[in-house]
């Protein structure tokens, strides 16, 4: 079982979201080295981990500073990699929304430093993914054929909100579906099929609200295209990890409208600690068979695999 959903903070990346003064979701910046991790994986049965930087990413409002952030994380992450013997792979950080440095990490990490794909957010600042903002970095990930994990951001407009739930409990799975179903609008599954999307914590409400979705098509005449079966076909390309999501009536949604193949593990560790990781290994392994886990794991990360 690999763990796509595995978040990596060493202390010069908290370091720099202290200077910029972003706080943690949680109330402090969770504790995390290589060798922890790896007793961790050893102790639920993950063979491996794709690690990621978590939210805010790595632009903090100079582009010049998040490309050299973006850059040190990137090497960081390539030198756990190849200590690691197989057991972590890595998806690179981007400086969006810087685009042009954008472009040149995604040349570097994937070309030179062999990372096993890109990690994206789901907004940036008031756009979400599927704007056409973001095209070029699209179309270079399609001519790479790239494995892109798409994790919350929480956009500015939920941060404003008069609500008592931390954003992580509510509004990024809200995130995550705005981005999701922005990229079904905008066509961009179509018009760049060698992209391999992953959606965090089980794709949000995505799986959930499929069925207002495709109703649209009944109700507007301006969405008489997105019909049930082309919704259907969409939510299908998706991959799936069910992070903060292992229980029966997520997995019973997300199961409807994603193949066994297309879901994967995630666990969102070291921000959920090893009690939650406990219960998301259990919840999976009652829903979820784990040779269709490992099937999906081998089609998205088949040096992992190996």
């Amino acid at each position: 079982m690999i763990d796509v959903h595995v978040h990596y903070l060493p202390d010069f990346l908290i370091t720099a979201l202290e200077q910029a003064g972003r706080r943690p979701s949680l109330t402090s910046f969770p504790q995390w080295n290589a060798k922890d991790c790896v007793a961790m994986m050893d102790r639920y049965g993950v063979a491996a981990s794709v690690l990621s930087v978590s939210t805010p990413g790595v632009h903090f409002g100079s582009s010049q500073e998040a490309a050299a952030l973006a850059r040190r994380c990137n090497e960081y992450c390539a030198e756990l990699v190849a200590a690691s013997q197989g057991r972590f792979g890595a998806f690179a950080a981007l400086p969006l929304p810087a685009i042009d440095a954008s472009l040149r990490e995604i040349e570097y990490a994937l070309d030179r430093l062999h990372l096993h794909g890109v990690g994206l957010f789901a907004s940036y600042g008031e756009q979400f993914l599927g704007d056409p903002a973001w095209l070029p970095v699209m179309e270079l990930l399609d001519s790479r054929g790239a494995v892109v994990f798409i994790h919350p951001m929480g956009h500015p407009s939920s941060r404003q909100l008069a609500l008592r739930a931390p954003l992580w409990m509510l509004e990024y799975p809200i995130d995550t579906t705005r981005a999701a179903l922005n990229l079904i609008l905008h066509e961009v599954l179509d018009r760049f099929p060698r992209i391999r999307f992953i959606l965090a914590h089980a794709g949000g409400l995505l799986p959930y609200l499929s069925p207002r979705i495709a109703a649209a098509s009944l109700i507007d005449s301006r969405w008489e295209a997105l019909t049930e079966s082309v919704v259907a076909r969409a939510l299908g390309r998706f991959y799936y990890e069910p992070a903060q999501s292992a229980g029966p009536a997520t997995l019973g949604a997300l199961l409807a409208v994603a193949a066994p193949d297309h879901v994967l593990f995630g666990s969102d560790y070291p921000y959920c600690g090893e009690r939650a990781v406990a219960a998301m290994v259990a919840g999976v392994a009652t829903s979820i068979d784990a040779a269709a886990l490992t099937r999906a794991s081998r089609d998205l990360f088949p040096r992992l695999s190996a």
